[in-house]
């Protein structure tokens, strides 16, 4: 039961006689029309690409596109400081005690001895 996988396409994708009167488009039917659109999209793509790209030149040649707010806050408060001052005080504590610990021989005899 082998069957002809061009006559299922065919089938399956086969127009109504004038269907091709409701197409919006009509590409296909004449060369010369299909070349048309193809120049008449072409060229209004590339006025818009020029248009955009001649507005992006104009707001960075202004400085307008790279402008940021300044960040509020932007110096530190005095909480900020006395945080940092207390936080580098314990760690220069946890070093000076290890130090302490490094240099100081221990009181423990070593069992592999």
């Amino acid at each position: 039961m082998q069957q002809d996988l061009g006559g299922i396409f065919k089938k399956i994708f086969k127009r109504k006689a004038g269907a091709h009167k409701h197409r919006s488009l009509n590409i296909g039917q004449d060369a010369y029309g299909d070349w048309q659109k193809l120049v008449i999209l072409f060229v209004v793509v590339n006025i818009l690409i020029l248009g955009w790209s001649g507005y992006l030149f104009w707001q960075i040649n202004q400085g307008n596109i790279f402008e940021a707010a300044p960040a509020p806050g932007a110096g530190a408060d005095r909480s900020t400081l006395t945080n940092l001052k207390n936080t580098r005080a314990l760690y220069d504590a946890r070093e000076k005690h290890f130090e302490d610990l490094r240099v100081t021989p221990t009181s423990v005899v070593d069992p592999a001895l």
